[in-house]
């Protein structure tokens, strides 16, 4: 019986080796590459949550977009409201951006990430091209650090 129990447990964990989370939904190359490319990181002041950031590196999706720039799509949470400015305090490489547009609700990012509401703010975030390969440090106001590889 013991042996028969282990049986069981062995072609339950072989039967599934063989898929990964892709293999369970139906996904565009470009969604699974916005998918690895997606960042998250907590916005804090103080020890105090204040909201989520949610960033994609464009450039990696190569999109048919402009790409003399580096380009991210942002998807901005603030809990509470009076906190909440339409400004974007981010830099890249220590470098502000050239071009911040705020994108309405669905736009044509949005399809990349799975989860987007009304309570998000929504931007396309444009900096200067940087030469070569290296990390990419995008770097939001009170919040930690994100590195993209650039390739």
């Amino acid at each position: 019986m013991k042996y028969l129990f282990l049986i069981c447990i062995a072609l339950l964990f072989n039967s599934c080796s063989s898929r990964n989370a892709f293999t369970q939904f139906n996904l565009s190359k470009k969604q699974e590459l916005s998918i690895s490319s997606l960042k998250s990181v907590e916005i804090k002041s103080k020890g105090k949550l204040l909201g989520l950031l949610s960033v994609i590196y464009l450039n990696e999706l190569k999109l048919d977009e402009n790409n003399q720039y580096e380009n991210f799509y942002l998807e901005r949470y603030i809990k509470n409201k009076n906190l909440k400015d339409n400004k974007i305090n981010i830099t890249l490489n220590g470098v502000k951006p050239i071009i911040v547009e705020k994108l309405k609700y669905n736009n044509r990012f949005s399809k990349f990430i799975a989860i987007h509401n009304r309570w998000k703010d929504y931007y396309l975030v444009k900096f200067k091209k940087e030469i070569g390969e290296g990390n990419l440090k995008l770097i939001y106001k009170n919040a930690q650090p994100l590195i993209y590889k650039k390739r």
